[in-house]
């Protein structure tokens, strides 16, 4: 892949290690190994960094990799409600314990740190707005509005168009985060593709051709023909 996103843990991980892990969130090779150096957590692909109900007496930075943020519901259905790469913070909860799991998209490497009242509040306020533009997102967009949000958001703000865009995530995961069937995810993809907006580059990424003409569609300025709702 060409471009990704990019516990306070004792010298070991028992304590990590002993976590629950729901079926959904099983790593592919059914290990869960997890490395601490300098507050530094390695995960493998698809490892949890938390679980639901874990407690929450921390914070963790992406260094590199990614992490995809969800809740899972008593029948198995799932909410990916935010996907975080390198620079942004994870772990912000009301109470004492995870109210989500986060889990690693590739191999990841994310530096944990004690939570300080009243030093987290610029992170806190930007990741309020997040939630906020992700109700706007499910609430009012269009699914092809939604689709070229979301290419937006893996962008960044320093991609190099040069290059092109890897995706972390799979396309049921892109479909679970947007609140679409995969079927119309995938539907989107081909209609920007006819647009001229992007290109396909394999099967885990594609080339950007016109960030100007996906910000008009994602901002809802761009009256855009398509067959899916």
């Amino acid at each position: 892949m060409s471009q990704h996103f990019a516990p306070a843990v004792a010298d070991d991980a028992a304590g990590a290690g002993a976590a629950f892990v729901p079926p959904i969130l099983a790593s592919r090779s059914g290990q869960r190994v997890f490395t601490a150096r300098r507050h530094l957590i390695c995960l493998n692909d698809n490892q949890p960094l938390f679980v639901e109900g874990d407690p929450a007496h921390l914070l963790f930075t992406v260094v590199s990799g990614g992490l995809m943020i969800l809740r899972q519901m008593a029948d198995g259905r799932r909410q990916i409600v935010d996907i975080a790469g390198p620079g942004r913070s994870v772990g912000f909860t009301a109470g004492g314990r995870h109210d989500c799991a986060a889990v690693a998209l590739v191999p990841s490497e994310v530096a944990a740190r004690e939570r300080h009242p009243g030093q987290d509040d610029a992170q806190m306020l930007a990741e309020i707005h997040r939630l906020r533009d992700l109700a706007l997102l499910l609430g009012r967009k269009t699914a092809i509005e939604r689709l070229a949000t979301f290419l937006l958001e893996m962008m960044g703000e320093d991609f190099d168009q040069s290059q092109p865009l890897d995706f972390p995530v799979w396309r049921q995961d892109i479909a679970d985060y947007l609140g679409l069937a995969l079927e119309t995810v995938c539907r989107n993809f081909v209609a920007l593709k006819k647009r001229g907006l992007i290109a396909p580059a394999n099967r885990e990424s594609v080339h950007i051709l016109d960030i100007d003409g996906l910000r008009r569609i994602a901002s809802g300025a761009a009256a855009v023909e398509t067959t899916c709702p």
